[in-house]
Parts: C-alpha cells; structure tokens; sequence
C-alpha cells in the first residue's frame, strides 16, 4: 500500500459518516446510521466508497478497520449491510463476535440511493 501522508482517516459524527482525507478534501467514507435496540445502542454501516483516483491504494480497508475499531472501542455493535465491510469482514474473523445480524428493523431505517 503506498503511504501518503497527507491521506488520513477521521470520523465525521455531523455527517454520520467515516471519511479518508487528502489534505482536507474527502475522497472516500462509510456511512452508517444509529440503531436504538432494546439491547442498547447499535451503529448500521450501510455503505462505503472510494474515489476511483485512489484505487488500488487500500483506502477502502484502512477506512473500514478504523471506523469499525472506532465502533467497538465506543462500545456499539456492529451491523453490516454495506456491501464492502460485508466483504471486509469475511477476510477479518476477529470482528465477528462484534456484529449484530442484520434483522428487517435495520434495513428500515437505511437510507436508499
């Protein structure tokens, strides 16, 4: 993976949403949505991009690790119904006992392109 350092990472809470920078410029992120469950709290990750000039670079991997990282170290399970971090996790097992599967209540409230 090429290393940039002007290319970072950072949660964008107003914008419900994980963004990998350049500069100060967004060129990628996962949204997600908060999910109030009778069991507590729970963040739906329902999807994630990357501009085609940073393909190939790893960003769309860096950006999932840290938002999931993010996810847990706060202390909210996980949903996945983003394509990408669906993917992302087969490849990664260790985050499994952190996720929640996904039921109908969740996919209600995703918004729809």
């Amino acid at each position: 993976m090429e290393t940039d350092p002007s290319i970072t990472v950072r949660h964008n809470p107003d914008l419900l949403r994980y963004e990998v920078v350049d500069g100060d410029s967004p060129v990628g992120w996962t949204e997600y949505v908060p999910f109030d469950d009778p069991t507590g709290p729970q963040r739906i990750f329902w999807h994630t991009t990357v501009d085609d000039a940073y393909a190939g670079r790893g960003l769309a991997s860096k950006l999932a690790r840290y938002a999931l990282d993010r996810t847990i170290e706060a202390g909210l399970p996980v949903v996945v119904v983003c394509p990408y971090i669906k993917g992302w996790l087969g490849k990664h097992p260790e985050y499994e006992p952190r996720t929640v599967p996904v039921r109908p209540e969740h996919l209600a409230v995703v918004p729809h392109e």
